[in-house]
């Protein structure tokens, strides 16, 4: 079907409206990734309280992030089209889809590392478990040599927009924004004249089951153009196992959109508990912080009677009275119930991410076999987005292999390691 850009336009943008809440929350994640300064001098609306406590920001996030990142990324990545009764003929085509397999990854990291960009694996290991989801546009192409090559795009999953239809995708879009200057560069043909060169213009990279479309505040910047692929050439998957579950509206006016729950980040556990170890470590800086400089209390009868020297320098003579009294001021201390509960929010950040042994920190010494039950804690938080990653790949080779078999494209020549790290060199007809 082809589309105006209007009703593109209007598509994506109702279902973009309808999951606003999806949206916030990856916002609010990626402020915990940038570890954005946390404020103990505003309340919780963000309104300044007129105070000037020392505030401290946890690296927690960050860390952790990085932990389950470097995991995933450095996971080998197996492919095996298993035999089972197979006759000897079967076997060797069984071979070659290996080998195909690992080809196409192979050209796509290769065209990845091209444009500068990390491969397809240390793409996905960074953001889907930052935003629970994951989306790739996976196509063919002919290449101008007579050849074909897979052309396979990271998409951020905040900004794809998608419906399902009857037989899956029914379209999906990736909506960005550019100024008017770059977007002129890519479609030198469309008239920009009326924008200013650093106006910025929303676009829509829109596919459906037949055609890619381009449209940029209501210009049809690519005109559709048939993509060749049997199906909607986009994968998506959320991080589960949870699936989506409806809140029933119990009170007036309360929001039941659940669509913020229905495929959450590594973050999910943590999210209230990282202000709190930021509020409790911003006590402990602003207290540490008054030791520097000791107060002290100076009585005298003598009006007006000042001390002209610092008592904090470490060779000041003070000379005071026979009859004045000069005593340093008792420091502010916490109570012990501020360090129990220190201890009681820290075991929570380990128990919703990572326990500290994950990082090589060990408080005492324990034997290797509890160490390795500690680090069970890794197959809770990886397990589910590396399974998610597993499916993106695995939905996003079963499409290249949909689209090659509609035999609209040139044959393939691919390169890489198989299973066996034997290099190989197989043009695919």
């Amino acid at each position: 079907m082809r589309r105006s850009a209007e009703q593109i336009t209007d598509m994506v943008d109702e279902v973009e409206q309808s999951t606003v809440s999806r949206q916030t929350r990856m916002d609010s994640d990626r402020q915990l990734l940038r570890l954005d300064p946390f404020n103990s001098n505003t309340d919780v609306e963000g309104r300044e309280l007129g105070t000037e406590f020392r505030s401290f920001t946890s690296n927690e996030p960050r860390t952790f992030f990085q932990k389950i990142v470097s995991l995933l990324s450095e996971a080998k990545l197996l492919i095996q089209v298993p035999y089972g009764m197979a006759q000897e003929e079967e076997r060797y085509r069984y071979d070659l889809a290996e080998r195909f397999y690992y080809g196409i990854l192979e050209s796509v990291n290769q065209r990845l590392r091209d444009r500068i960009e990390p491969e397809l694996q240390d793409q996905l290991a960074g953001l889907v478990p930052a935003r629970g989801w994951g989306a790739l546009r996976v196509l063919l192409r002919n290449g101008e040599d007579g050849t074909s090559f897979p052309d396979i795009k990271i998409w951020d999953a905040r900004n794809v927009h998608w419906q399902i239809g009857d037989r899956g995708l029914a379209w999906a879009c990736y909506k960005s924004t550019r100024t008017a200057k770059v977007v002129q560069s890519e479609y030198p043909d469309v008239d920009l004249n009326n924008y200013n060169e650093e106006d910025t213009i929303d676009i829509y990279d829109f596919y459906d089951s037949e055609h890619n479309t381009v449209v940029g505040d209501g210009l049809i910047l690519k005109p559709p153009t048939e993509h060749g692929s049997p199906r909607t050439p986009v994968v998506l998957a959320p991080v589960g196992p949870v699936p989506r579950m409806w809140a029933e509206n119990q009170n007036e006016g309360q929001d039941n959109d659940t669509e913020s729950d229905f495929g959450e980040s590594i973050f999910a556990p943590n999210r209230g508990v990282y202000n709190s170890v930021n509020e409790i470590m911003s006590i402990y800086l602003e207290l540490a912080s008054k030791q520097l400089h000791q107060t002290y209390i100076h009585a005298t009868d003598e009006e007006g009677d000042e001390l002209e020297e610092n008592p904090n320098s470490s060779d000041a003579v003070i000379t005071i009275g026979r009859e004045d009294k000069f005593a340093p001021l008792q420091h502010i201390e916490t109570t012990k119930d501020v360090a129990l509960l220190a201890q009681t929010v820290t075991g929570m950040v380990q128990r919703g991410a990572l326990p500290y042994t994950a990082y090589g920190e060990l408080s005492v010494a324990i034997s290797g076999y509890a160490i390795t039950q500690l680090n069970q804690q890794h197959l809770t938080v990886v397990g589910p987005v590396a399974k998610t990653i597993q499916s993106l790949i695995k939905d996003a080779l079963g499409l290249i292999v949909d689209q090659f078999l509609t035999g609209r494209f040139n044959p393939l020549t691919l390169r890489g390691f198989g299973n066996n790290r034997d290099y190989m060199q197989v043009t695919f007809t």
